[in-house]
């Protein structure tokens, strides 16, 4: 998903790291464009021209709202894959890319997501979902599988995520979903395959930590005669 030649500094940091000089690229220059990165509430730096670096910012920003999403889908309707792009890095942009390559190549494409617990994976891919439905929305009609789609994250979300000491929504599972395109580039459909699923969760907490959210929302959603029945 080639991402052409994009500005290499956002407010002079380098937005690409492998645009750093060859003679300071190293741990700590890395180290240290990430935390600039982050300091300016940037959390995205691209790494080459397929790879996207994420640093889990652990609170909302404006970047991650409705505007800035149509801003870059604007921005693919605008380009062709090969031209510069006025924006910064992120999981938008890198879900037009995908998306542009599948429209106007016709080529499947495949985004692997992998960090350590708590680096943001489970808010990186509902937000690439999310942009993906709206590049692909033609019409009202669309509105009601795009809405499945998401809403099936919750529910994977509420039987697989739990509160660890360092993320209220840690996954505990892997997930491979698929989304089906057809030839008009609109969603007919999605695939969901967990993997991985930390079962141990199920029995025992460490400090600060919860079990899976599901048991939790059944207690919030019990009535009293239920509660009393279940010895709650």
């Amino acid at each position: 998903m080639g991402r052409g030649n994009r500005a290499s500094t956002i407010d002079g940091d380098a937005s690409n790291l492998v645009r750093l000089p060859v003679n300071t690229a190293n741990p700590a220059t890395v180290t240290q464009a990430l935390k600039n990165s982050h300091a300016k509430d940037q959390p995205y730096l691209d790494c080459g021209t397929n790879a996207l670096v994420v640093v889990n910012p652990g609170r909302a920003l404006a970047l991650m709202h409705d505007e800035s999403a149509k801003r870059y889908a604007r921005e693919y309707k605008d380009v062709d894959g090969t031209e510069a792009s006025p924006l910064p890095p992120h999981v938008f942009s890198l879900a037009s890319k995908a998306y542009l390559h599948l429209r106007r190549l016709g080529q499947d494409q495949a985004i692997i997501m992998s960090g350590v617990a708590g680096s943001g994976k489970t808010e990186s891919h509902r937000a690439l979902v999310r942009q993906l439905c709206l590049l692909a929305a033609h019409s009202k009609k669309d509105a009601k599988m795009h809405a499945q789609v998401q809403q099936a994250q919750h529910v994977l979300e509420a039987f697989g995520n739990v509160r660890s000491a360092n993320n209220p929504n840690a996954s505990c599972y892997g997930l491979f979903e698929e989304l089906q395109f057809n030839e008009r580039g609109r969603v007919v459909g999605a695939k969901f395959l967990t993997f991985g699923f930390e079962k141990t969760r199920m029995l025992a907490a460490g400090p600060q930590e919860r079990s899976f959210h599901a048991f939790y929302y059944l207690l919030a959603g019990a009535t009293s005669e239920e509660r009393q029945r279940w010895q709650l």
